[in-house]
């Protein structure tokens, strides 16, 4: 298990908030290396401005292009 850290831009506290109040469950990324060594077990801080929350992978899928989603 390892720790990642997914930094919200603070345009972006909305999107954040709902992460956080666990209304959105779901979270894309471009494939950049870091984020395809992602998987199940490990833990995202997730941080927007000075707030920061700490959410448990529960599943990571890697796909090649956007049509691949």
């Amino acid at each position: 298990m390892k720790t990642l850290d997914l930094i919200f831009r603070e345009v972006d506290h909305d999107t954040f908030d709902r992460i956080k109040r666990g209304e959105k469950l779901i979270e894309t990324r471009a494939g950049l290396p870091e984020y395809n060594e992602i998987v199940a077990g490990d833990q995202l801080n997730i941080s927007c401005g000075n707030d920061t929350i700490t959410k448990p992978v529960i599943e990571a899928l890697h796909f090649k292009n956007v049509e691949g989603l």
